[in-house]
């Protein structure tokens, strides 16, 4: 089997440097003693990606670095076969870890309440509309929205948080907000979440976006491999993973992935999302070296 490659995107004006944003995790791949490569990101921005793989020779590729489409990912990972590469991620485990829905009945009993509706080319009010009819089935509980991938928890009263489904006016406001914000970059439809109160956490951003107790686990070939903090300003200790929710993510159909998990006020542990391990952050409190180190000994 070829060696592991670590690839990276390049600088987006110069193919042979490495993006300044993963700089730091490039070098720190070199010293824990992995291959590394550079995609061109411009051929990769344009859809060109027979010209973004074109230095590659043949190897066992793991991508690092932006966050990918499904359809943009499996394009990728085409270029790459024809290039005579492998794959550790397939685009099918790619779409599991990175769309809530493809994994939700994987973690479902520990995980939020979750339904969700399909853009499926529906129009903006549309979508609205059978969001609004979908929250319905939470009467009036609290909910969080989001994507098939990301939420604008940043703006968490404007775009996210809607403290009683019931409240149609509010709802609609708020779905609105995250449509119209998310725009061409929505992702695959909208998901309503139930809101779990989590124990609160040291810190606070100012956005309205609570802070929790909060965790990114990263995982490869089924075991837990390195953990951080999902704020900088947290400094208390992740417990251990409990029996029932490292079963879960023991069967996970990738071999490397994120999972972040929150503790709620009764100490119940519960799986916030997923995320393909390829583009999940390190948050700034994961430092690279000691990722690619596990990185490397996991591999």
């Amino acid at each position: 089997m070829p060696e592991l490659t670590i690839a990276f995107p390049s600088d987006l004006f110069d193919p042979r440097v490495v993006d300044a944003s993963f700089g730091e995790e490039y070098e720190a791949a070199l010293a824990a003693g992995l291959r590394v490569t550079l995609l061109d990101q411009a051929a990769m921005d344009a859809g060109d990606w027979s010209r973004a793989v074109h230095t590659l020779l043949a190897a066992r590729v793991l991508y690092r670095g932006w966050m990918l489409s499904a359809a943009a990912y499996a394009s990728l990972v085409k270029a790459l076969r024809s290039a005579d590469s492998a794959v550790v991620i397939s685009p099918e485990a790619y779409t599991c870890c990175h769309h809530l829905p493809s994994s939700y009945s994987r973690i479902e009993s520990r995980t939020p309440r979750s339904v969700w509706v399909a853009c499926d080319g529906k129009s903006p009010d549309a979508l609205i509309s059978e969001c609004v009819r979908r929250a319905s089935e939470f009467g009036n509980g609290s909910l969080v929205i989001k994507d098939y991938v990301k939420s604008r928890k940043h703006e968490w009263a404007e775009a996210c948080f809607v403290p009683d489904a019931g409240d149609v006016d509010q709802l609609r406001t708020v779905l609105s907000n995250f449509v119209e914000r998310q725009g061409e970059w929505l992702a695959g439809g909208v998901v309503l979440r139930q809101y779990v109160p989590f124990a609160r956490a040291e810190g606070a951003d100012g956005s309205g976006w609570p802070s929790v107790r909060e965790w990114r686990t990263f995982w490869f070939d089924g075991k837990p491999m390195i953990q951080g903090a999902i704020r900088e300003s947290q400094t208390s200790s992740p417990p251990p993973i409990d029996a029932e929710i490292e079963s879960l993510l023991r069967k996970i159909p990738s071999p490397f992935f994120s999972a972040d998990v929150a503790i709620d006020q009764e100490g119940r542990q519960w799986i916030v999302e997923l995320g393909d391990g390829q583009v999940a952050g390190l948050l700034g409190t994961i430092s690279p070296v000691e990722f690619y180190r596990a990185l490397a000994h996991a591999a």
